[in-house]
């Protein structure tokens, strides 16, 4: 449910709500709903959120702004739908359009259409050195494999799916196929396997399937009422488990850790508490473990022996998200507040972790927004030379369009 507008009595109101399901779900749409209960019902079926100006109520249809004759105290649609503008531009991962109405007549609107994400090359000095693959839509999570020759990423337009791009012939082949969305790709360390979760019968859980596509998807964590959202984080470098965290990433997350091998498959409860914690990375040597945590209130990066036991040391400063490790342990990166590109210069001994001072990299401002760890907008060469991001469609221009008296256009 999101995206919520009062209407003029100030008792009623419109949303929208979503389900991951299905592509189409029937009960996706607008809603009408009153703040005393007593009215909640599916205006019209729909992929983004409505608003509501001088008796109009105002959707999107694909990317084509529409009005339709509204009655907001009976919320009743009451005439034919006829287009206003064109191209309007819409990001599906949070179905959101970019428009906004007054009462009055006032109509602001952004042009361009369903937004694009790419795959940006970056240097460490934040230079643009590249493209990989084709523009996709709604993708949240970007991994390269182990090798540096591939990327696994979940783009999708109404649902996600995981695909792997091929670095060096230029070729993208889709590995897991519907009905449910499948996402957050993790790859193992021999990249033979990727674990992702899948929606299924209301939960995410947690399956592997061969990178080659050959074999039978595999399930690892089946959700259920305690533990309905489960999100695969990393592999450890000796194949032996999987990190991952239990929880909608936002309000709640905490970490476990699943053998893969061996007849105990328990999953392992890390560092129970209160707080959130999540976006977990082994390091290299699967020694330690690198993630963020808000203990502090707000979330900063950590590092803690993968065995349960030790200390635990704090490696950002000023806030903090997305660890990832350099190949030779030597270095951890990770995203700051102020969406800047962080590098902390490490020696990891045998029972502490040496940090030098965070410094930034370069602005990652043009990447999709790492709000929460639904979103890991970046991932790093096994050298930490070159780092890929999920991009905003680059070279395309967004204009506000601001439109007066906006219905008079109407019928015209």
């Amino acid at each position: 449910h999101r995206w919520p507008r009062f209407l003029p009595d100030g008792r009623h109101f419109l949303y929208i709500a979503i389900t991951h399901n299905t592509a189409r779900d029937p009960n996706n749409g607008i809603y009408f709903a009153s703040l005393d209960g007593k009215e909640n019902r599916l205006l019209m079926q729909s992929d983004s959120q409505a608003d509501y100006s001088s008796g109009h109520l105002l959707f999107l249809r694909n990317a084509t702004l529409m009005a339709e004759t509204f009655n907001p105290k009976t919320g009743s649609l009451e005439g034919t739908p006829s287009p206003i503008a064109d191209q309007v531009l819409l990001d599906p991962s949070t179905w959101r359009a970019a428009l906004s109405a007054t009462e009055g007549g006032l109509l602001a609107y952004v042009s361009g259409g369903i937004a694009a994400n790419q795959f940006t090359w970056y240097d460490r000095s934040g230079k643009s050195i590249g493209l990989a693959g084709e523009k996709v839509l709604n993708v949240n999570h970007v991994r390269i494999s182990p090798d540096g020759l591939k990327i696994a990423a979940d783009p999708g337009e109404s649902l996600f799916d995981i695909w792997i791009y091929d670095v060096a012939r230029n070729v993208s082949t889709r590995l897991t196929f519907g009905p449910a969305a499948g996402t957050a790709p993790v790859w193992s360390p021999d990249g033979k396997w990727i674990a992702f979760n899948h929606l299924q019968d209301g939960y995410l859980n947690i399956y592997r399937k061969p990178t080659s596509g050959m074999g039978q998807t595999e399930l690892l964590i089946e959700g259920d009422e305690k533990n309905v959202q489960n999100w695969p984080s990393d592999w450890s470098p000796d194949g032996k488990s999987l990190l991952y965290a239990v929880g909608d990433l936002i309000g709640a997350a905490q970490l476990w850790e699943l053998p893969l091998t061996g007849n105990d498959r328990k999953p392992r409860h890390l560092m129970p508490s209160g707080f959130i914690t999540r976006d977990a990375r082994y390091s290299p040597d699967g020694r330690w473990i690198g993630y963020a945590s808000n203990e502090s209130g707000k979330f900063e990066i950590y590092a803690v022996p993968s065995s349960g036991i030790g200390g635990k040391w704090q490696i950002s400063t000023g806030g903090g998200q997305q660890p990832l490790w350099r190949r030779d342990g030597k270095e951890l990166f990770y995203l700051s507040s102020d969406d800047k590109l962080m590098s902390v210069p490490l020696k990891l001994n045998a029972d502490s972790v040496q940090a030098d001072a965070p410094r930034a990299l370069f602005s990652v401002a043009n990447s999709i927004a790492p709000v929460s760890g639904l979103v890991a907008p970046y991932d790093v060469t096994p050298d930490g030379k070159r780092f890929v991001v999920i991009t905003g469609e680059q070279g395309k221009s967004f204009p506000i369009n601001l439109v007066t008296n906006w219905t008079a256009a109407l019928g015209k």
